[in-house]
């Protein structure tokens, strides 16, 4: 975005008062303000979004970019820190020896000798299957308990 937030506020202004005096000869006092402090706020709004399109669209950005890259007392940049690089670092030589490990491993069948075995989790006891008779009346207590 280009400029200072005193644009929005100076042109808002501007506007607004221009709409006041159009409509205060034509209206009441109260709907001449009304009507100027809806245009102060639309065009505040306008100017903002105008602002941050030649910022952003047109790329003006950098032309009217006027702070120091290097800050005299630290001599770092002031802007350190406001962009990330997104580019991995290269790692060919890794990525290499990776494969040829993996390309080693299945000529010597996986090197270590160790065999897959697969997970033997433990089975889940069940109880003996219970009479009929026993389950409707374990019912019937859970019923009596409960009030139905």
């Amino acid at each position: 975005m280009i400029g200072t937030i005193r644009w929005n506020f100076l042109i808002s202004f501007i506007c607004g008062l221009f709409t006041f005096f159009f409509n205060v000869n034509s209206n009441v006092f109260k709907v001449a303000l009304l009507n100027s402090l809806y245009c102060l706020v639309l065009v505040f709004a306008l100017v903002f979004l105008f602002r941050w399109a030649l910022g952003s669209w047109v790329g003006l950005k950098p032309l009217f970019d006027i702070a120091p890259l290097i800050d005299e007392e630290d001599a770092q940049p002031v802007n350190k820190g406001a962009n990330v690089d997104l580019k991995t670092p290269v790692e060919d030589e890794s990525i290499n020896q990776l494969l040829k490990d993996q390309i080693k491993g299945q000529t010597d069948n996986h090197g270590d000798g160790e065999e897959f075995t697969p997970i033997n989790p433990p089975r889940l006891a069940s109880k003996e299957k219970l009479l009929p008779e026993e389950l409707a009346r374990a019912i019937r207590g859970l019923a009596e308990e409960e009030g139905w």
